[in-house]
């Protein structure tokens, strides 16, 4: 090999530069020595490849980490407000749904109004809550009552619809002629109601049942007909400082399932009627040895 000048380059070998030089690149000198040279390079690759690898991956997982624990923190933090708010904000509870109640309030109530009638609200509020033990309901009435006299139409409506829940109630679980001054109550308060809305089909429902009841010979304890067969009173609305309560449809009975309780418990009084007959009959003394 020759320079640009001609002369001829002579290499000699310096292990001690060579050595250097490797140690200043981070590298291993393998010397020409060595017996098994290739060995020595492999396994020195080796070694170099899993430094590498072993350093990349912890640094990416301490990135990683650091970033998800932030959006961790916010959602956490995010549902700690939301938590708080909406204890703040939180109404009356409802018989069995107070979720779908609130959110409908809230949703048509957005629309403005007039004024609501606050005091009628709260006595409605007290007198829904009790309908979900049954031996509130006769306490519930007076409120109910009370409520439905309101001139908000809202509260009226649904005071009144859930009065006559509590007269229709008492009518179908009393027995005889006991029956006859519930179901009529009953049939009084729903003609009240479908006044201004005759397309209620839940009230509708309800004074048919009355008035089914009432003609099959008042009440036989309902017992026949199972839970299926009770009337739905309303939920309770959602009180706020300016959404208004508003009523929630309620899907009432199909008209087959309604046969089939009415028929059940017309049962149940003809089976009534008929032991009562029988125990009344009057049996003969037994005549010749009973031995």
């Amino acid at each position: 090999k020759r320079d640009q000048g001609g002369a001829v380059v002579v290499s000699r070998y310096n292990p001690d530069l060579l050595r250097a030089a490797a140690g200043a690149g981070r590298g291993v000198f393998v010397p020409p020595t060595e017996p098994d040279r290739a060995a020595s390079v492999r396994r020195t690759l080796a070694q170099l490849r899993t430094e590498q690898r072993s350093l990349s991956r912890g640094t990416n997982l301490a990135n990683r980490f650091q970033w998800l624990l932030a959006p961790a923190l916010l959602l956490l933090l995010l549902d700690t407000f939301l938590a708080t708010r909406r204890r703040r904000r939180r109404g009356f509870t409802a018989v069995s749904t107070t979720a779908p109640a609130v959110a409908i309030a809230l949703l048509m109530g957005c629309s403005g109004g007039a004024p609501r009638d606050r005091s009628a609200t709260e006595l409605y509020n007290r007198g829904t809550r009790m309908l979900a033990i049954r031996d509130s309901m006769r306490a519930a009435l007076p409120l109910l009552d009370s409520a439905a006299k309101s001139k908000d139409v809202e509260v009226s409506y649904r005071a009144g619809f859930n009065a006559g829940f509590v007269h229709l109630r008492q009518g179908l679980d009393a027995r005889g002629d006991s029956a006859e001054t519930p179901l009529d109550s009953a049939l009084a308060v729903y003609q009240r109601v479908l006044g201004p809305r005759p397309d209620d089909l839940d009230a509708k429902w309800n004074y048919e049942l009355a008035l089914r009841r009432k003609e099959s010979g008042g009440g036989g304890g309902g017992g026949g007909g199972g839970g299926g067969g009770s009337p739905q009173p309303q939920p309770s609305p959602a009180e706020s400082r300016e959404e208004a309560p508003r009523p929630r449809a309620i899907p009432g009975m199909n008209e087959q399932r309604a046969e089939q309780i009415l028929n059940a418990m017309e049962q149940e009084e003809q089976d009534v009627q008929g032991r009562k007959q029988r125990r009344s009959v009057p049996q003969l003394p037994p005549s010749g040895r009973d031995w």
